[in-house]
């Protein structure tokens, strides 16, 4: 069973951390280290997903895996590779599955790729032999009407508006 932890603020309170950490995979998303380790969102890191372009911000886990995504269908080979042999650690960088998907989504939406959050729900669908993904704290993708928002603690990586578009 694999438990992905996404940005949402709906976490906040709910003294879930003991029961993200029981599951046999958690897979975190970019920027939670300010959340690691609270009685919210739990402390275990056994994979990070992040987008190839901010690998900087992986210097600071040492999960058991790197999920990279190649939001823009390539990569800086040097940066990643330099990344790669800093840490020490596997990465899986799915590009043709996230292709493939960014080219899908890309048809009816108006944001320019599918969501890091996405991506990590993807490449464990595809990738790991598992009964269950569970999603905690992605609050947008599970209700749609609710404007997107993140935890505070949780910093942005990119700029300008957050739309990942669901609804298209």
């Amino acid at each position: 069973k694999v438990c992905i932890v996404g940005h949402g603020p709906s976490l906040v309170g709910k003294g879930l951390g003991s029961t993200i950490d029981s599951y046999d995979l958690v897979v975190r998303l970019k920027g939670s280290a300010g959340v690691l380790g609270t009685e919210d969102y739990g402390q275990r890191c056994d994979v990070l997903c992040m987008s190839t372009e901010v690998t900087g911000i992986g210097y600071a886990y040492r999960p058991e895996v790197f999920w990279l995504y190649p939001k823009k269908g390539y990569y800086d080979v040097s940066v990643v590779g330099t990344f790669v042999g800093d840490m020490g650690r596997p990465v899986l960088i799915p590009k043709a599955l996230c292709n493939e998907w960014n080219d899908q989504f890309r048809k009816t939406a108006t944001h320019q790729n599918i969501s890091t959050g996405l991506a990590a729900i993807l490449t464990a669908a595809y990738y790991m032999t598992t009964e269950t993904i569970v999603l905690a704290g992605f609050d947008t993708l599970v209700d749609p009407e609710i404007p997107f928002t993140r935890n505070n603690a949780i910093p942005r990586t990119g700029v300008g508006l957050i739309n990942h578009d669901w609804k298209e």
